[in-house]
């Protein structure tokens, strides 16, 4: 179920509309199912949403106004806050799904280094996972959480209230 709502939170980023600059001419629209990409002039801007943005700039026709992914600057702050800092500093709201973005279309250079990966990867599975774990059973601002991290809060407090009414209720029939 989490890793549904996850992919969902994904597709939901990869959907928004990004503002890109035609680099190249492009001379007819482009029809896609529900979806229309306009001819373009070279210097024109155009809303797409991301997915289009990065297919279209792999081929050189438009680059982004602002770029999309996170950065290697980016990473080796949060993981630096995240392995001395606070116990659960804040997180931007979309920083797990530009890094998943990222890291799905291939599109971060800095983290096909190995190194950035095992990093990146560090800071998801281990630092933060273990600071929101330690925090669930109290109050956490969700400020301070990614989109996807406020989904793991959710199910994790689910669980961990399904397991205290599983023992809550064994411990009353042991006392019967």
């Amino acid at each position: 179920m989490l890793y549904e709502k996850l992919h969902d939170l994904l597709l939901l980023y990869e959907e928004r509309p990004v503002t890109v600059e035609a680099t190249a001419p492009l001379a007819t629209p482009i029809q896609l199912t529900g979806l229309t990409i306009p001819a373009l002039e070279r210097g024109e801007e155009v809303d797409l949403p991301l997915w289009v943005a990065i297919l279209l700039s792999r081929f050189g026709v438009v680059r982004f106004k602002e770029d999309p992914f996170i950065s290697q600057n980016q990473i080796f702050k949060v993981r630096t806050r995240e392995r001395f800092g606070a116990p659960l500093s804040s997180l931007e709201p979309d920083f797990h799904t530009r890094l998943a973005v990222a890291l799905r279309y291939h599109e971060l250079s800095a983290l096909s280094d190995q190194r950035l990966r095992r990093i990146a990867k560090q800071i998801i599975m281990s630092f933060r996972l273990q600071k929101i774990c330690h925090s669930i059973t109290l109050p956490i601002d969700e400020e301070q959480l990614s989109a996807m991290e406020v989904e793991l809060v959710k199910q994790l407090r689910d669980a961990v209230a399904s397991w205290h009414k599983f023992w809550d209720e064994m411990f009353q029939v042991g006392e019967q």
